[in-house]
């Protein structure tokens, strides 16, 4: 494999960051990607710090620090030796984020947003990047109802909605996802073969917005988590 380039400057960076929210927001549909980022987010050390939406996120040093960086190409290089210290030497520099510092309010922040994830932050000595502006990672902003065609017609539900809408309430409630309705924790009743179990219900079914068309949702307000059969039951009360 072709050696790793470092960035060149804060563009590049930023594309990594959008890699990293992307594998953040997968966490239903691509299991391994999201243990990935979250290991990487456990075990950092220097990051780069920003906001999307109102919640500060982090990002290693030893990730985006790399051009074109994701996960497959990471994992290989890492194996092969590849290190932080190497990124934080380039990310220090003025044409790209320029130099790091320690925050003892970043280090809340930072332990706050692993909480979030169901992490348990590490106690290293960080040093933080600071980014002004605000990464959009067009959260809240989805489509659904377009008709596509298969064998026959059908509603189009946006999966990256539902991915989302499980993020960010296990953002609200310290990393637990569980059903509303009953109260099931699957994963703390069963370990990790109670993953993947609960599921987002869409408040206002797809099918009754038919005539709608194509419409936006917001993956904080327009779903409720539900386990199989109280989203069975629920779907039931609809008919």
């Amino acid at each position: 494999m072709t050696p790793p380039l470092f960035v060149e400057n804060k563009e590049q960076v930023l594309e990594n960051i959008s890699q990293l929210e992307g594998y953040l927001s997968q966490s239903t549909y691509d299991e391994l990607a999201y243990k990935f980022v979250c290991e990487l987010i456990k075990k950092g050390v220097n990051f780069a710090c920003y906001k999307v939406g109102k919640e500060w996120h982090f990002a290693p040093s030893r990730f985006i620090g790399y051009q074109g960086n994701n996960m497959k190409v990471h994992q290989w290089w890492h194996n092969h030796g590849a290190n932080g210290s190497a990124t934080d030497q380039r990310l220090n520099k003025q044409s790209v984020l320029g130099p790091y510092s320690p925050s003892e309010d970043m280090d809340k922040l930072y332990f706050s947003f692993c909480e979030s994830l169901g992490l348990q932050g590490n106690r290293h000595r960080h040093q933080y990047w600071v980014l002004e502006q605000t990464i959009d990672t067009s959260a809240g902003v989805y489509t659904e109802g377009a008709v596509r065609v298969l064998t026959h017609m059908s509603l189009e539900r946006n999966p990256r909605a539902v991915a989302d809408a499980k993020r960010i309430f296990r953002r609200l409630h310290k990393g637990h996802l569980y059903c509303t309705a009953c109260g099931l924790d699957p994963e703390a009743k069963y370990g990790d073969i109670g993953k993947g179990i609960i599921e987002a219900h869409h408040i206002v079914p797809v099918a009754s917005r038919k005539s709608e068309g194509e419409y936006t949702i917001d993956p904080a307000k327009d779903f409720v988590m539900l386990c199989p059969t109280c989203h069975r039951l629920a779907h039931n009360r609809m008919k």
